[in-house]
């Protein structure tokens, strides 16, 4: 069992992340962090913009993966960056792939009166994910961890 956080060097992607870690503490259960890449950015390994973005992915990656083995340690931890023709899809097959049981994500910053609001992607994957999925409402990073609320949807 692990679970996986939807990630990206965004405050809904650290706020994933804060969750993510936090659950997979309390589960005592391995965190795969993973960053989709889209196919249409698949350009040959020589190009300048490839390897750019590769390299800004492994960064934010190694910066996530600290973060989280602060909390859970060197062995519950695992970084990994996917090609995907669309981030829900390339979530659904690492889910898959990782033997995930739970999906974060981060919500969306629009939310009235400071409720969550689903981003795009957690609307997708809440309506199509095999699995269950944790979406965490903005500022969770900052927040102590009795100031956050959780809001869980499994369909």
């Amino acid at each position: 069992m692990s679970f996986l956080v939807a990630y990206s060097d965004t405050p809904a992607g650290r706020d994933a992340l804060a969750l993510g870690v936090r659950a997979a503490h309390a589960a005592d259960t391995t965190l795969d962090i993973v960053v989709v890449r889209h196919a249409e950015n698949a350009t040959p390994p020589q190009d300048g913009f490839t390897r750019y973005l590769e390299a800004t992915i492994d960064t934010w990656l190694a910066k996530a993966g600290d973060k989280a083995r602060a909390t859970l340690g060197d062995d519950h931890v695992r970084v990994h960056q996917r090609l995907a023709e669309s981030t829900a899809q390339g979530l659904f097959d690492a889910a898959s792939d990782l033997g995930s049981e739970v999906i974060f994500v981060g919500g969306a910053k629009d939310g009235l009166r400071g409720r969550l609001a689903l981003s795009s992607l957690a609307s997708v994957l809440v309506h199509a994910s095999p699995v269950a999925v944790a979406a965490v409402a903005i500022m969770c990073d900052s927040c102590p961890a009795s100031g956050w609320r959780l809001s869980l949807i499994h369909i």
